[in-house]
């Protein structure tokens, strides 16, 4: 309950909710006019009439900024008509900047949405406005909107205004969600028979319009799109009511940086080959997901070789080839389809930097010998490869990715048998991720050749045994070895040709490797080691005989051998003197 104190007039955002019973109703709102920032109104249904929601005197509270009108029974407890009466009486003050109406069961607009009256709003939402039957013209009109967002409204119609040259003029995002919207009214008027044709010429619908999302909408009729000149982005999600109109309504959009499709169906016969050619100039960014068919939007992109970034997800099969002309792509993330590379595979990717593939089956066949050679590289710049949850990856040839230097094999049975081999001679590679991999070592013949590496993780290699060739990394910094059971092998040599073993080596993390007994006896001369972290490894027992590395600044031995831990606790014990220059250490079992 409320009571009139000074108190509650300043408060940044206020929520009330109307209830039947003595000292809940809308009235006790009336004297708080000085209240501030936001004002969510609930329970609106337990209004009985006009004359009591006027007692609210909305329009007197000229702080408020941010408006929330909400219905929250929507059974026959509320009838349409009262609903109608209570929204006209809670007409807010024209400082209002943002407007949400939820759960409104009327069919008409209030009469001060007919009017210029709030000339500062910026936003407008409506939510489970089911009923709600056209929006007035006069919204079209507002200078300072900014944002119309509809969401579960069964059929509503946007008017027009045939006299007015420009609608809209400040929009920037229109939301449309599980919406059934009509445009007709403003599609009418670039077809007007009482405007001039130098009128229609000079007309402008939603000229700022940056945003357009459409989602679960079985109908959108009569938007018009060909107005839509600086649209920059598009999302259209599980919108049945657009198929017809797409891709045809993206003739005009020549500002479109940014194409969101999902779970759609486009027949390719919509719009022909030669109306494709510089169909969307500007596009740089493309996600497709969910769609059943998408070869008219491989035809698309040969109209948009400005394309940067290219997103497809549970499509039909896609050819890789027929991608390469896209000299601008930097990007590409293939997730649950099928990657087909057959014959050729020029022209090249010449700016490709990303590849993502995740569960996709990838199948290179036939590849030409100019193609499986070095002197013709089709991906010269692409410098991270992500392969995650693939079950089938065949004839993927390695060394087309000679400029790697990110690496990422998750999960992905379907590369398996290529491993350890396939990481020969990537000698860009910084960092090497390998997770739930069957290798059982990493052999020096092949880490000699991964001169740069610099981070490796091993994590979930059931059957890794060894790691004989980690020597062989002289620029390594980091490593993790994470949930390895099997391992329990070092390298034995301590020196290389080219000198002390992992000279730049930092950070050594060993965790969950339950076969693991010991250190390398050559660990006391790592020159850089300054954090050492071994944790839950129950067979490790041992530090090494020549003690730790002079550089250690961070020592962690968790549940560990019980004896070990008890020894580096001991004081005088050969443990416990080698750990007590180390600043920062951490044992516990």
């Amino acid at each position: 309950m409320f009571q009139d104190t000074d108190k509650f007039y300043y408060q940044h955002c206020l929520a009330y909710h109307v209830k039947r019973e003595g000292g809940y109703q809308i009235a006790q709102l009336r004297n708080m006019n000085e209240l501030r920032g936001g004002l969510l109104i609930e329970g609106l249904e337990n209004i009985n009439n006009m004359e009591e929601a006027m007692k609210a005197k909305l329009k007197k509270k000229h702080h408020i900024k941010h408006l929330h009108l909400r219905w929250t029974d929507k059974v026959d407890g509320c009838k349409h008509d009262v609903g109608e009466q209570v929204l006209e009486a809670l007409q807010p003050h024209p400082n209002l900047n943002y407007l949400t109406i939820e759960g409104y069961m009327g069919s008409i607009s209030p009469s001060w949405l007919m009017t210029l009256a709030l000339q500062n709003l910026q936003s407008i939402f409506l939510d489970k406005c089911r009923n709600w039957a056209r929006l007035p013209s006069a919204l079209g009109l507002l200078p300072s909107l900014k944002k119309l967002i509809l969401v579960d409204i069964d059929n509503i119609t946007i008017e027009g205004d045939d006299f007015m040259i420009e609608m809209f003029p400040s929009l920037e995002l229109l939301e449309l969600r599980k919406a059934i919207v009509s445009f007709e009214g403003m599609s009418s008027l670039l077809s007007s028979s009482s405007s001039s044709l130098t009128t229609q010429g000079r007309r402008k619908l939603f000229p700022c319009l940056q945003q357009l999302i459409v989602e679960e909408c079985d109908g959108v009729n009569g938007l018009p799109w060909s107005m839509l000149s600086a649209l920059g982005k598009l999302e259209i999600i599980a919108s049945h009511g657009l198929q017809g109109q797409m891709p045809r309504c993206f003739q005009n959009l020549i500002s479109l940086s940014e194409l969101y499709i999902q779970e759609l169906k486009i027949e390719t016969s919509a719009i022909g080959t030669q109306q494709q050619q510089g169909l969307l100039p500007n596009l740089r960014k493309i996600d497709i997901a969910c769609c059943e068919n998408i070869s008219f939007m491989q035809g698309l992109l040969l109209g948009v070789p400005s394309l940067e970034k290219l997103t497809i997800y549970r499509c039909s099969p896609v050819s890789l080839p027929a991608l390469g002309h896209l000299s601008f792509l930097t990007d590409i993330s293939l997730e649950e389809v099928e990657v087909r590379v057959e014959e050729d595979l020029t022209p090249a990717f010449p700016s490709l930097c990303t590849l993502h593939l995740m569960k996709a089956s990838v199948l290179f066949q036939n590849l030409s010998s100019s193609v499986t050679t070095q002197n013709h590289n089709c991906f010269p710049k692409l410098t991270a490869l992500r392969i995650r949850e693939c079950d089938q990856v065949n004839g993927l040839h390695w060394p087309l990715f000679s400029a790697l230097q990110y690496l990422f094999l998750i999960n992905s049975p379907g590369v398996d048998h290529q491993l350890p081999g396939c990481l020969h001679g990537l000698s860009s590679l910084l960092t090497l991720d390998l997770t739930g991999a069957k290798i059982k070592a990493l052999s020096v013949e092949v880490m000699v050749t991964l001169h740069a590496l610099q981070y490796l993780h091993l994590q979930n290699c059931n059957e890794l045994i060894s790691m004989d060739g980690l020597q062989a990394l002289p620029s390594l910094k980091q490593l993790f070895i994470v949930a390895c059971p099997k391992f329990r092998s070092w390298c034995t040599e301590e020196k290389t040709e080219h000198g002390i073993s992992l000279p730049n080596l930092h950070q050594m993390y060993i965790h969950s490797c339950e076969g693991l007994e010991s250190l390398p006896a050559w660990l006391p001369h790592f020159p850089s080691l300054e954090s050492l972290h071994i944790l839950n490894c129950p067979k490790f027992h041992s530090l090494p005989e020549g003690g730790l590395p002079s550089s250690l600044l961070k020592l962690d031995i968790i549940e560990c051998d019980q004896g070990l831990m008890e020894r580096c606790l001991q004081e005088g014990s050969l443990e416990w003197l080698m750990i007590q220059q180390i600043p920062g250490r951490n044992y516990i079992y």
